[in-house]
């Protein structure tokens, strides 16, 4: 991890496309379990490290969550 947010990358990212496929298809299947009502859009989140494998993930619960 980077001491500095603004520091370019050392590495490359995880460039695979069924990885990344599969992470954008998980946080579609995420944000779907989210409200269907209230002020803010349904959102799930991937977060994946540069080698593709998953380190968090999650969803918006709700107006004030």
């Amino acid at each position: 991890m980077h001491d500095d947010p603004t520091a370019p990358l050392t590495h490359a990212p995880a460039r695979d496309a069924s990885v990344l496929e599969r992470a954008m298809r998980r946080g579609l299947e995420l944000a779907a379990g989210g409200p269907a009502w209230g002020p803010n859009p349904r959102v799930g989140c991937v977060i994946l490290d540069a080698a593709g494998r998953v380190i968090a993930e999650g969803r918006h619960r709700g107006a004030g969550s």
